[in-house]
């Protein structure tokens, strides 16, 4: 059993196809369905039921997947940590909580210090790059998240905490207000959102605000805000260059004052000098605010 062999078996698992698992791996079908097959040979179980053209992962198959797949992510970070590596690809999830100058600082500041290292950023919801850390797909991410949401297989460092606010552009009509705005004030204007942040605002007794604009990105989002009078609803780090430059000002809206804690998340007892200089380049990050 070889590192290629679990990288095939891996493949064909997420992938569901020899035809796509081969593509994925740079080799042919029957180089990847023979080192399956040596695999099995080498484990004594049955890893795939085949049937004609189809395949489908046994639950021993499943079970060792999960392992192996671990296995090999703690075996890049050690590779990674060695002198003179290369051809060392690493991948950090980051959510859309986190300030303008966030990744260029975590990057910048990585290849620094590992310039052989090939990094790879994902940008999802943390119910999406949780269980990816967890599974060993991604090597730590960098979210805003409810602490009790980080389940208890993973290791979490609080990076910092912002709180949510409403913002609107500077001509706003309740640009002007001095106090905290009403349940009707907020249901009478004009909102624009996106789909991954936040959910669609409503009011307290649920009564679903006046959303006419929907933005697929934040930078949309804000671009949208900027331009017409709508409200928008977002953590103040998103958006603190906007407010320092005055081209979106925060109003006052106490059922959106809430904290939102960002955490640096990774896999436990995975020693990693490059995931613990990632994770302190986070820190100092936040730090600095």
């Amino acid at each position: 059993m070889d590192t290629k062999q679990l990288e095939n078996l891996i493949a064909l698992v997420e992938e569901g196809n020899v035809r796509e698992a081969s593509l994925r791996q740079h080799i042919s079908q029957p180089g990847l369905s023979m080192s399956i097959k040596r695999l099995e040979e080498s484990l004594k179980i049955t890893l795939f039921q085949r049937d004609g053209r189809k395949i489908r992962p046994t639950d021993n198959c499943l079970e060792f997947y999960q392992r192996a797949k671990l296995a090999l992510a703690q075996l890049n970070l050690g590779r990674a940590d060695l002198p003179g590596a290369e051809n060392i690809s690493l991948r950090f999830g980051v959510g859309e909580t986190r300030d303008d100058r966030f990744i260029g600082n975590l990057t910048g500041n990585l290849e620094e210090r590992f310039p052989a290292i090939r990094l790879e950023i994902i940008e999802q919801r943390y119910t999406k790059l949780l269980p990816r850390v967890a599974n060993g797909d991604i090597d730590a991410a960098f979210v805003g998240v409810p602490r009790k949401a980080i389940p208890d297989s993973l290791d979490a460092l609080l990076l910092h905490t912002t709180r949510m606010c409403v913002a609107c552009r500077p001509n706003h009509p309740l640009a002007d207000s001095k106090r905290a705005l009403t349940d009707q004030e907020l249901m009478q204007a004009r909102w624009a959102t996106s789909r991954r942040w936040p959910a669609f605002p409503t009011s307290r007794d649920g009564q679903p605000f006046n959303v006419p604009m929907l933005a697929d990105s934040l930078p949309a989002l804000k671009e949208t805000v900027r331009a017409i009078d709508c409200l928008t609803a977002l953590p103040e780090i998103i958006i603190e260059t906007d407010l320092a430059e005055g081209s979106l000002i925060k109003l006052s809206a106490r059922q959106f004052s809430y904290e939102i804690t960002i955490f640096a998340v990774r896999r436990p007892n995975f020693p990693s000098r490059v995931l613990d200089a990632a994770v302190e380049i986070a820190r100092s990050s936040f730090a600095r605010r």
